[in-house]
């Protein structure tokens, strides 16, 4: 894994009026200060979403903001090299991308996209039981941003909950060990294993269903544990000679009708 890092430059949002507010950051620890209700936790709340969040403007930081600002933008700086990155909400066919340096890109692959240039290797993880039914999600940028910066949104906690299984592939992928837990040949294996437990729990229906079907057509001395190739073409060449005789007697029966005194010529009732 590389160790590349990546730094906030400046972080700037731009009001429908033009009006443009702006956080220059210095190297070191920086800290937004301010009075109760002056607007800190909403910058925090704009920075997130122009990282990648996939969700509407409104839900990130509210309707509010959203209608007084056009966009939000920024500049981050990853191994020495300055990136642009710029969200619009306003603008026509824009709302669900992020713009890097200009060229935007969907928010669903941003992360892949800042992943490639930070060289953290793009993996996927179990969430429990890594042979239930759920896919392997991709341990995301939005996860990792999670697990370092964490949002108080709800009443209910200090921050938001964080599943036990990310936080776990988050720190792994942290100590550069994530992609020995998690390599991609081990979760293609899982896929396998529960592509075979599909296929043996079909195989398993199928043959009751034959077994069963075969009950109706066998005889006793067909009757087998379970159907083989052998019983079956048996039972069947026994249902098809007894087909056989009943269209014999049919054609018998038929035969012996039109020579009999039963059938007589029309009219020979009539006086």
């Amino acid at each position: 894994m590389g160790r590349k890092t990546l730094i906030f430059r400046s972080l700037k949002r731009i009001a429908a009026s033009g009006e443009v507010d702006e956080l220059l950051f210095q190297p070191g620890i920086n800290v937004i200060a301010g009075q109760p209700n002056t607007g800190k936790t909403k910058w925090l709340r704009m920075l997130d979403y122009l990282m990648g969040e996939i969700g509407k403007p409104e839900d990130s930081f509210g309707t509010e903001l959203v209608e007084k600002y056009d966009s939000i933008g920024g500049v981050v700086q990853i191994d020495g090299e300055e990136i642009t990155l710029e969200r619009f909400w306003k603008k026509q066919g824009a709302r669900s991308k992020v713009f890097i340096n200009g060229v935007g890109i969907a928010a669903a692959n941003f992360s892949e996209d800042l992943l490639g240039r930070l060289e953290i290797p793009v993996l996927h993880f179990p969430q429990g039981n890594p042979y239930s039914e759920r896919s392997w999600p991709e341990l995301s940028w939005r996860m990792l941003l999670r697990h370092v910066y964490r949002q108080e949104r709800f009443w209910s906690d200090i921050a938001d909950k964080q599943p036990e299984s990310e936080q776990h592939a988050c720190l792994m992928q942290f100590l550069g060990v994530a992609h020995l837990l998690f390599p991609q040949q081990l979760g293609e294996l899982v896929e396998k294993h529960k592509l075979r437990f599909k296929l043996e729990a079909k195989k398993e229906q199928f043959t009751e269903t034959l077994e069963e079907v075969s009950r109706e057509i066998t005889t006793a001395t067909e009757v087998n544990v379970t159907p083989t190739a052998e019983s079956i073409e048996s039972a069947t060449g026994r249902l098809q000679k007894a087909i056989e005789n009943l269209m014999k007697r049919r054609e018998q029966t038929l035969h012996d009708l039109r020579n009999s005194d039963a059938i007589k010529k029309p009219g020979a009732d009539r006086e």
